[in-house]
């Protein structure tokens, strides 16, 4: 039988794709420089085209984007890893500079599923990228497959570790934690560095994974390649052994070095470290500049391919004599004819309506102003309920015998879009519009109910004041909405928003046309209707005056009248009402700059007028999608928060409590507290039965001490001002004569549980839970070791494996507590995001009874991607609750971007509480235990001054208050949609809950630098519209409705 590494030589991998490093090199100069020639001679002038180095660092840089991406949809590891293969393979051969990597790596990701038989969608897959069609992942899908040379197979050194393992286990059965570590170590290791380096092209998968296990621990290597024994006669093939023996060392050796220049803590680095990411713009910025123009688009690309492909040969008598021009024709027009994306094709004779998009589809229409491009406002058609009549201005086009006018003095004529049976029309007939064109649709459609009027606006252009006219005005008469919304030099504006700003497609809203801001100084002027049961055009359109024609048909000068003067009265009670705020609406702010420190601000709106600002749309399902129930906020109070507190004043302490527990400041009734001593802790470190470092199995030294009975008295104290706290233990290490290597800050060899002392261990949380009972501080819930895979030397920490943890809980902690008829629940993991499968290994191995909750920490990122974990537990536990239970705060390095996010998006993923880090700390840090890694830098939501005298409310304080002070205990989460964040950082981010009282509270984070107006769609009372204010988080709190 074939051994693995025949096997693997007569791969595709290793025939196509395995390199030596200096023809790797050499190809990748011959691309560059075959990019070069072929650019240059469709670019003028010349650019400054991408060396080879700097086309190297751009594959590794949209490596990342993949691998990231892939986390986003939640894609396994192995797809990962072919997807990022795919698309390193396709840029050896091809340049960055001739097709795009945006493109590739989403095509990469969806072939990467094909290979490997994974099945999604393509519509969902494109769901989760912005401004992304199925058409576009598909466009490159036949030109990545050539680019890869239609080598699917990919090898990968997954499967080769897990064998290494299984045989390390066998061969060291007292060194289960060794192997574990190591092994959990390598495959981090294998799922980064080596996607983003070129070991795959260097190495064999063995090698790949013995280079990633030497990394981890070299004595794991020498046990799996132990080096041969000496010989023992002349004849002995020992000496041939040890050649090879050293030729693999040197293989695994390379590979090493390889991987060791992208350890996986870089990939956070990537996408989180500002000097990264800036020394990626200037690179970008260049491709930008030479890229090929030919090539750029790949949709563009494959119509032009597809459409040269169905060009019709010249038959010859044979073929026309067998098939027929006919059918030939009929083939012709099944590739092209109803494709919504092919070459604009002029409307049918007779035909005032050309459909111009299908659900999901993107549209192309003719304009004046050349083709209206593929837009991200198209695919939002789609959503327009049925039967609701919209207006959709396009700027006009020449008028059936009338003169040609200057452009900047054409009037705006909106033209209506009809919705109906799931459809978009848009009518062909752009200017003048005949009222018997435009009133034309479908025989399944509806007709308007007529012409209202004419509005006129003056705007600025240029310099000049130019007047722009809106010579249709449509009435849904079933729903009384008015919108009107033109385009002019290829923007669009909305009668009730900014002129000169981007405008979107209205949904059914209460927007009257009562005003329209003036586009330089942003001030509302109202305007007033022109009545008028004539002909559309009338009155004057500047230089060209319209003919009159008659009024439509089906509406006489009397209805049409009765209309008019229904629409003054709505416009006046729409007016009215846009400028009334509902009753009990309010509004708080808390900025990055301090301006706003949970400041009461201008409340939202019903139907409020924009005064000019950017426009983003969020919506809330408050009937229908309600979610998780909000059990809390706050911090975490450490050794380091009772010394820096206990400085203070009486009045100040009692002062600031009160501000952080109480109804009128923070509100906090979710705290967490470290048992014993933790990096936040002066020295020495200590436990509450520490014996002299002697075993004492029956507890008998149990003692808080000093530090231990400051942090009763803080909680109580705590507790007394706000009764409904819950309070949740973790310890950091337990004593040391309990862990294999005797001491608490000791190495991070053997620092693990002794299990002799496991139910010597079980009792210290009882008699922790019952001493803490005593003094007035209740426990509601641990967690058994705070961040149980996090193994530090000098530092008080403990190693816990998942399975470990699990029956610790099940057999020894968890019975314990139940047996002293304590109430307290046990928690599972306590540690970051990445290691999902650790609270996933405690929780099927412990009921509900037993295991009540999941925390997680911040550490694996604290971006939108890496909190979706929380909702994939979720979904595999519903019946589980989740914490994000520490997050670190550090004045002058952590922002509020930082503090609000770590609250914000983990309630986005079904968390029922948010527990930031340290309380409070000294203002420069600190106390922290000395001679470790304790986090020096660390500082509270409040700082002391370490003289005692003051104290002070740090950024981080106000960011959390807008969560806690506004979101009750017993509220629900609600399921919305418009939260969006771009790749620099921008954009806005909301969570919204339904509270006990019926009010709800929609937090806003916005990312940008200057103010938006946000537009808030509910299920209970329409449309509320406020400010949101740059660089800040703002909190509405609206009435019951």
């Amino acid at each position: 039988m074939a051994t693995e590494d025949e096997r693997y030589r007569e791969s595709s991998q290793f025939r196509l794709w395995s390199f030596a490093p200096a023809n790797l090199q050499d190809l990748r100069e011959k691309t560059n420089s075959l990019a070069k020639q072929q650019i240059t001679a469709r670019l003028t002038p010349t650019p400054e085209f991408l060396t080879t180095d700097e086309e190297a660092r751009l594959v590794k840089f949209f490596t990342v984007e993949l691998i990231r991406a892939a986390q986003f949809c939640e894609l396994p590891t192995e797809i990962r890893s072919t997807a990022a293969m795919f698309l390193r393979r396709f840029y050896i051969t091809n340049s960055v500079m001739t097709y795009p990597p945006t493109e590739l790596l989403k095509t990469s990701l969806f072939f990467g599923c094909k290979a490997e038989g994974f099945y999604i969608r393509l519509a969902k897959l494109a769901e989760k990228f912005p401004n992304t069609s199925s058409e576009q992942i598909l466009a490159g899908e036949f030109l990545l497959c050539q680019g890869i040379r239609f080598a699917f197979d990919v090898r990968h050194p997954f499967r080769a570790l897990e064998g290494a393992i299984l045989e390390l286990r066998r061969r060291l059965p007292d060194e289960e934690a060794r192997v574990s570590r190591a092994h959990a170590r390598a495959r981090e290791i294998l799922k980064f560095s080596a996607l983003v380096t070129d070991v795959y092209f260097h190495f064999t998968p063995s090698q790949i994974m013995m280079a990633a296990l030497l990394m981890v621990d070299s004595g794991l290597v020498d046990t799996l390649l132990p080096r041969p024994a000496a010989p023992h006669d002349d004849n002995s093939p020992v000496g041939a052994n040890t050649d090879m023996h050293e030729k693999i060392l040197t293989a695994v050796e390379d590979c090493r070095a390889m991987l060791e220049d992208e350890p996986p803590e870089r990939m956070a680095e990537y996408w989180g470290t500002p000097e990264i990411v800036k020394s990626m713009k200037p690179l970008r910025k260049k491709l930008q500049k030479c890229r090929d123009p030919d090539r750029a688009d790949l949709v563009a690309l494959q119509r032009a391919r597809r459409e040269q492909a169905a060009k019709p040969k010249k038959p010859g008598p044979a073929e026309s004599a067998m098939f027929g021009e006919d059918l030939r024709d009929v083939k012709r027009r099944k590739v092209d004819g109803d494709d919504v994306f092919g070459a604009h094709r002029p409307p049918r004779a007779n035909a005032s309506m050309e459909r111009v998009m299908a659900p999901a589809d993107a549209f192309r229409q003719r304009s004046a102003f050349g083709p209206l491009r593929r837009h991200r406002r198209a695919r939002q058609l789609a959503a327009v309920p049925r039967g609701t009549w919209h207006v959709w201005g396009v700027s006009p086009g020449e008028g059936r015998g009338l003169p040609r006018t200057p452009r900047a003095e054409r009037p705006i004529v909106c033209s209506p879009l009809l919705v109906t049976a799931g459809r978009a029309w848009l009518t062909d007939k752009l200017v003048p519009p005949r009222v018997s064109d435009v009133g034309r649709a479908p025989k399944a459609a509806k007709r308007p109910h007529g012409v209202l009027g004419e509005l006129q606006h003056d705007v600025f252009q240029s310099g000049q004041r130019r007047r722009l006219q809106v010579t249709e005005l449509w009435l849904n008469r079933a729903q009384e909405q008015r919108t009107c919304e033109m385009k002019r030099n290829g923007r669009y504006h909305a009668a009730h928003g900014q002129a000169g700003s981007p405008g979107r497609i209205l949904h059914p809203s209460r927007h009257p046309i009562t005003s329209f801001p003036t586009h330089r100084s942003g001030q509302t002027t109202v305007h007033s209707l022109t009545p008028t049961d004539g002909p559309i055009g009338a009155q004057s359109a500047g230089p060209s005056a319209f003919s009159s024609r008659p009024a439509m048909a089906t509406h006489g000068v009397q209805e049409t009248a009765a209309m008019l003067v229904s629409l003054v009265i709505l416009q006046a009670a729409g007016a009215l009402a846009s400028l009334q705020r509902r009753a009990g609406a309010s509004a708080w702010s808390s900025s990055a700059d301090g301006k706003y420190k949970l400041s009461q601000v201008d409340a939202p709106s019903l139907g409020g007028s924009n005064p000019g600002l950017d426009t983003w749309d969020l919506t809330i399902a408050d009937k229908t999608g309600l979610r998780q129930t909000i059990k809390g906020f706050g911090a975490c109070v450490t050794d380091g928060t009772v010394t820096a507190f206990n400085k203070l004043p009486a009045d100040q302490r009692s002062a600031l409590l009160k501000d952080l527990m109480g109804p009128d400041g923070l509100n906090f009734n979710l705290m967490r507290h470290t048992v014993a001593s933790s990096d936040l802790s002066a020295d020495p470190a200590y436990s509450y039965d520490d014996n002299g470092g002697k075993p004492d199995t029956g507890l008998s030294g149990f003692n808080l001490g000093d530090r231990g009975n400051a942090m009763v008295s803080m909680l109580a104290e705590m507790r007394r001002l706000q009764p409904d706290l819950t309070i949740l233990g973790s310890p950091w290490a337990p004593p040391g004569w309990m862990q294999l290597d005797g001491v608490i800050t000791g190495t991070t060899t053997n620092n693990n549980l002794n299990h002799q002392y496991v139910d010597a261990y079980a009792q210290y949380f009882v008699k922790y839970l019952q001493a803490y009972e005593q003094g007035g501080a209740h426990i509601d819930a641990i967690t058994i070791q705070n961040e149980p895979l996090n193994s530090r030397a000098q530092m008080p920490t403990m190693y816990i494996f998942a399975d470990e943890s699990g029956a610790l809980i099940r057999d020894n902690v968890g019975p314990a507590i139940k047996k002293a008829g304590l109430k307290t629940q046990v928690w599972a993991f306590d540690h970051n995001t990445q290691d999902y499968d650790y609270p996933e290994t405690v929780v099927n191995m412990n009921g509900k009874d037993t295991v009540q909750a999941a925390a997680w920490h911040c550490y694996s990122g604290n971006d939108p991607s890496h909190w979706q974990p929380l909702s994939r537990f979720h979904d595999q536990f519903p019946d589980r609750e989740q914490y994000m239970t520490e997050c670190w705060t550090a004045v002058g390095t952590t922002d509020w971007v930082h503090s609000s996010s770590f609250a914000l998006l983990p309630l986005q993923n079904w968390a029922n509480g948010i527990i930031a880090w340290a309380l409070g700390s000294f203002s420069g840090g600190g106390p922290v235990i000395s001679g470790g890694d304790a986090c020096g830098i660390c500082t509270g939501l409040v700082t002391v001054d370490p003289s005692g005298g003051s104290y002070r409310k740090e950024v981080d304080y106000y960011m959390m208050g807008q969560f806690s002070r506004f979101m009750p205990k017993g509220g629900r989460a609600l399921a919305g949609t418009g939260s969006y964040l771009y790749g620099d950082g921008t954009g806005v981010e909301s969570v919204a809950t339904l509270n006990p009282d019926g009010t709800r509270t929609v937090v806003i984070q916005n990312r940008y630098d200057h103010d938006i107006w946000v537009q808030l769609g509910t299920e209970g009372d329409g449309k509320w519209s406020g400010r949101a204010y740059a660089k800040a988080v703002t909190t509405w709190v609206l009435p019951k409705a």
